[in-house]
């Protein structure tokens, strides 16, 4: 830690400060020193080893923002114990003691409970985390976020062995699990879960609940990739009915929706409807979010794919690279996105004749989609498929 920030803390005894990222901890002491001290390539004039020492209440019940993932982790012997970004602590003391040649600086916390305000807090993260959970189901719902789609899957189904049939966040897991699956490509056990959410959620919420015509869009997503347009269609449309009944016309996954039905008639090959479903999408996002939201990336490659295929390469090259710049700044450098907007790039650059350009875009989605995916997987098939080729016509 640097010496500002504990500088900072020492002036905060007794007063309640929030964590704003997960807080990965051990119950190993040992090993908490080890990497308190592991800070051999750093002047000691700018960092100091600090031990936070946690005392949290094990039976605090529903509002539990920790959990052992020892079992979950790489390093099971690190005893792992990770807390949910925002958990809420109260600074006891700080003390600065000798271990050895080294002086080590012991911080003293304890984690909050409902009269330090923690309820309020998770009832603010159930309202903006829409599952209303705010422990490893929360966790996994930021790893899928963030394209780590392996990991996601173990916390997910952690969650579904330790998760009660009668517990209402089942058929939202289901749901979650199932949108991993559908990014793996395996779509039959994807849509299977999707089948099982659908089945659960219907029972206890309204037909047009938002969650209802995502899933129904997901299932749709699913129909279009094992191509059978005809039942893709149906399953958009039918989102998008769901939220025309709910008056959410203007709603971001309104726009989502519409994107697929235009990836429909992309793909059917009548591209001006495609532009006027993909165009609509980004008009909504552009009004709904803000000017580095990923999904808006999503809209700028959609409609610049299009214009492609409408033989406007300059004008698709300049919408792929905005999507492309929105990405990079917006997501995980290895996310599968962004891997997706150099693919597309050395699409155009390919029918363009701009080889090397789209030589060296290729292999800069490959890059990223062998940090994600299996070499069989087929992205990377693919992928591979277009660097052999374009390699080809590249000059020496």
């Amino acid at each position: 830690m640097s010496r500002c920030e504990l500088e900072r803390l020492e002036k905060s005894i007794n007063q309640l400060i929030s964590i704003n990222s997960f807080f990965s901890t051990t119950m190993n002491k040992n090993v908490a020193l080890e990497f308190a001290k592991n800070n051999s390539n750093v002047p000691s004039t700018q960092l100091i080893p600090v031990l936070f020492n946690i005392h949290a209440d094990t039976q605090v019940g529903l509002t539990k923002p920790f959990a052992d993932i020892t079992k979950l982790s790489a390093h099971k012997l690190e005893s792992e114990v990770l807390f949910m970004l925002g958990s809420v602590f109260r600074l006891d003391n700080i003390q600065h003691v000798q271990d050895g040649d080294d002086q080590m600086t012991i911080i003293e916390m304890s984690l909050c409970g409902d009269k330090h305000g923690l309820k309020k807090l998770y009832k603010h993260m159930r309202k903006h985390n829409g599952t209303g959970d705010t422990n490893l189901f929360s966790f996994a719902n930021v790893l899928r976020l963030m394209g780590k789609y392996d990991d996601a899957e173990k916390y997910y189904r952690r969650c579904l062995h330790e998760m009660s049939s009668t517990n209402p966040l089942l058929g939202d897991l289901y749901y979650n699990l199932g949108l991993v699956l559908k990014y793996r490509c395996d779509y039959d056990t994807s849509f299977e879960l999707h089948e099982k959410a659908l089945k659960i959620l219907m029972q206890r919420l309204p037909s047009d609940s938002l969650i209802i015509g995502n899933i129904h869009n997901s299932i749709g997503e699913i129909h279009w990739a094992k191509h059978d347009h005809e039942r893709a269609l149906q399953a958009f449309n039918q989102a998008v009915q769901l939220f025309q009944q709910a008056n959410l016309n203007d709603h971001s996954d309104m726009a989502l929706f519409l994107d697929n039905i235009g990836l429909v008639y992309q793909q059917q090959k009548h591209y001006p409807e495609a532009l006027i479903y993909c165009s609509k999408s980004l008009s909504i996002r552009q009004q709904r979010l803000p000017s580095n939201h990923p999904d808006l990336a999503m809209s700028y490659n959609k409609v610049g794919m299009i214009r492609w295929n409408l033989d406007q390469s300059d004008l698709a090259i300049e919408l792929l690279q905005e999507a492309l710049n929105i990405r990079k700044k917006a997501l995980p450098t290895h996310h599968p996105d962004i891997a997706l907007s150099y693919r597309d790039l050395g699409v155009v650059y390919e029918s363009t004749g701009q080889y090397k350009l789209a030589l060296k875009s290729f292999r800069q989605a490959s890059e990223i989609y062998s940090n994600v995916w299996k070499d069989d997987h087929p992205k990377i098939v693919e992928i591979h498929t277009y660097i052999e080729s374009v390699s080809q016509k590249c000059p020496n």
